[in-house]
């Protein structure tokens, strides 16, 4: 845990790595007492993004206002249950909402999105590759600059700018009317293909 960790994507990082196992209350303690400071310095930047939203954003605006009312709420309840694994499930969920928060701020409001590679919030991240899936919300593939040269990867915009390679010279007679020409018949029988 880091005292002086205020910086969104620090939070970040420092949470990617899960809250370890807590095996007493001093600790579910000491970890309350950090979400706590990082959620309190989180909530005003995620409140002013959330008033900088456009009209047309309104799923959005009303999923960063759910996520802001249960951190309210979390911050509300204090961290001394009698049982050890209430104060796990209260650090647990006081780490989810930081890191919902400091992913607001950080993706939302700064535009910075997380590197599907080495995940971490890279230089100059762009879209690999969209997942569509059928019955679900699908994801998104990203890469910083830094993977897309040590893995061949292009970004999914490069990719739909290049150009096709020309069709081979065979091609060009159905390409320009379905039909092709005959070797048996005159040069100028043309009849449609099957």
């Amino acid at each position: 845990m880091n005292d002086t960790a205020t910086e969104p994507v620090q939070i970040l990082r420092i949470l990617g790595a899960g809250v370890p196992a807590l095996s007493t209350a001093g600790e579910a303690a000491e970890w309350d007492k950090q979400l706590r400071e990082w959620a309190q310095s989180l909530l005003p930047k995620t409140r002013d993004i959330l008033g900088s939203l456009p009209d047309e954003l309104d799923i959005q605006r009303q999923a960063i206002t759910r996520i802001l009312g249960w951190t309210l709420r979390l911050l509300d309840r204090t961290c001394s249950p009698p049982k050890l694994v209430d104060a796990t499930w209260h650090v647990d969920h006081l780490a989810t909402a930081c890191r919902l928060l400091a992913n607001i701020v950080v993706s939302v409001g700064g535009g910075r999105i997380l590197c599907t590679w080495c995940q971490d919030y890279g230089d100059d991240p762009r879209l690999i590759q969209v997942i569509e899936a059928g019955s679900g919300p699908g994801g998104s593939l990203s890469a910083c600059v830094t993977c897309r040269a040590r893995n061949g990867l292009r970004p999914l915009i490069d990719k739909q700018r290049l150009p096709s390679p020309a069709p081979p010279v065979s091609d060009f007679p159905r390409l320009l009317g379905a039909t092709r020409l005959v070797p048996e018949e005159a040069p100028a029988a043309i009849r449609p293909v099957p």
